[in-house]
């Protein structure tokens, strides 16, 4: 999954500054290869638990706008490309674009919700 995923960020516009994959386990050589495979940053944070994993992405990312995206998901090529979200401050978290899961978007493509 993490493959896919990465291959999607891969041809995000524009493209992210900077990639971080973080490993929630106690490491992994495939995990860590596929990784700087696509030119990412490879980190492990072995406590267990998605605040921690974020956490640790957040203190290993260099850039100001911080994305946050699980392995399981495929970002749309533009989901990066909303200046409100890039334009927010460090401290707010803000959440833009449509992201597939990677399961259900093999099945059959997401039809756009309707507006209500």
């Amino acid at each position: 999954m993490l493959k896919r995923c990465l291959s999607a960020v891969a041809h995000l516009s524009p493209a992210p500054a900077q990639v971080v994959v973080v490993d929630n386990s106690p490491g992994d050589a495939d995990t860590r290869k596929i990784a700087r495979e696509f030119g990412a940053h490879y980190t492990v944070e072995p406590k267990a638990g998605l605040s921690h994993a974020r956490n640790r992405g957040l203190a290993e990312c260099k850039t100001k706008a911080v994305a946050f995206l699980d392995d399981n998901a495929i970002p749309d090529p533009d989901w990066l490309d909303n200046p409100r979200a890039l334009s927010a401050p460090r401290n707010a978290a803000r959440s833009n674009g449509r992201v597939l899961n990677i399961e259900s978007h093999q099945k059959s493509p997401a039809k756009p919700r309707k507006k209500t």
